[in-house]
């Protein structure tokens, strides 16, 4: 059974967050291997698994403070 590392982001509910997100991302060269968003009307929380754990923890990590 194959192991991954989910990552979960707690969201602003505002129209281009999850773009910011995504475009850091690609940035990076990393892609989403799966993906799911629940939401409200005040924040969302995104969950994901990326194909590299280890770069997208270094991507996050530099770039939250910007969404």
């Amino acid at each position: 059974m194959r192991i991954d590392t989910q990552f979960s982001a707690f969201l602003v509910n505002r129209p281009g967050v999850l773009a910011q997100i995504t475009r850091q991302l690609a940035k990076a060269r990393l892609n989403i291997v799966a993906m799911t968003l629940v939401d409200s009307s005040e924040h969302g929380v995104l969950r994901f698994v990326c194909d590299n754990a280890e770069k997208a923890r270094t991507v996050l990590g530099s770039s939250h403070d910007h969404w």
